[in-house]
Order: structure tokens, then C-alpha cells, then sequence
């Protein structure tokens, strides 16, 4: 899984997608269809299922389930000069009661490389799933592209 997660990484972390303000680019949908086929495997990989996953203008929500514990994932993105830029670190996520639950426990953030040891660890896990050292080091872009946070 974490070679899969890789690629997902490199192809798109900071990636300039066109925005087109009022709908949704067919670039961004496909970033949106990459990302939670990525979050399916991660649930595979955790015996977990992907409850839902909600593509919104861009950014996404899911929420994962295993054994009636709940983890909900939110992802944002940077918008500049009319770009939608995915950036795959402070992905928020939370501990959840049931599948319609959206305030939960307290937030906590993961980057990519960390994501499936902290879902696993919601939902009960050790946490001890992938080896966050084999993922790339965030990657540079121009000035205006990068993450300002």
C-alpha cells in the first residue's frame, strides 16, 4: 500500500489544478476520484470499510468504520490565482460516535505519510501500520503555489 500512496503523493501534492469557481474542473474530479480510491485501500488495509466519502467544492470528507468505531477525514486545499493546489499534510481527523456523526472527538491532524497509522490508532489500532520514513519529503514549488501554513 505505501508504494501506491507514494505515487498518489508525488503525482499530486501541490499539484496547480484549474479552478473553475462555480463547478468543480475535471481535474480536480479526478484528483477527488484518486483520493478516495486511496482512502478504499487504506480501509482494506486496516479491515475497515470507507462508510461514505463526500466529494464538495473543492475539498473532501469521508468517514471510515471498523468494528462501530468511526473515523471522519477532512481535506482541504489551497486556492491562489484561480488554482486549486492539493496539499496532503494537516488533513484533519477525528474520532466519531456513528456514521453520521461530525463533531466527534477532539481534532487531530496527520500528514499523508502518517494518515493510515492515525486512522488505525481511531480506530483502535497500535498505529503501527506503514513506515512513515519511506514517504518523500514535501516537495518544492514556485512561491506561489506553496502551502502558506
Amino acid at each position: 500500500m505505501e508504494k501506491e500512496r507514494i505515487q498518489f503523493y508525488r503525482k499530486w501534492h501541490g499539484k496547480p489544478l484549474d479552478d473553475y469557481c462555480t463547478v468543480v474542473s475535471p481535474e480536480y474530479k479526478s484528483f477527488q476520484r484518486c483520493f478516495m480510491n486511496c482512502l478504499k485501500r487504506i480501509a482494506d488495509d486496516l479491515g475497515a470499510r470507507l462508510a461514505w466519502f463526500h466529494p464538495n467544492h473543492y475539498d473532501e470528507t469521508a468517514m471510515l468504520e471498523r468494528d462501530g468505531k468511526f473515523c471522519y477525514v477532512s481535506h482541504s486545499n489551497n486556492h491562489i490565482r484561480g488554482r486549486s493546489t492539493p496539499v496532503l499534510h494537516g488533513m484533519l481527523l477525528r474520532s466519531a460516535a456513528h456514521e453520521k456523526d461530525y463533531h466527534g472527538g477532539p481534532n487531530q491532524y496527520a500528514d499523508w505519510a502518517d494518515l493510515t497509522n492515525r486512522i488505525d490508532r481511531i480506530l483502535g489500532g497500535k498505529g503501527e501500520i506503514e513506515d512513515k520514513e519511506l514517504f518523500p519529503q514535501r516537495q518544492q514549488y514556485p512561491l506561489a503555489y506553496q502551502d502558506r501554513s
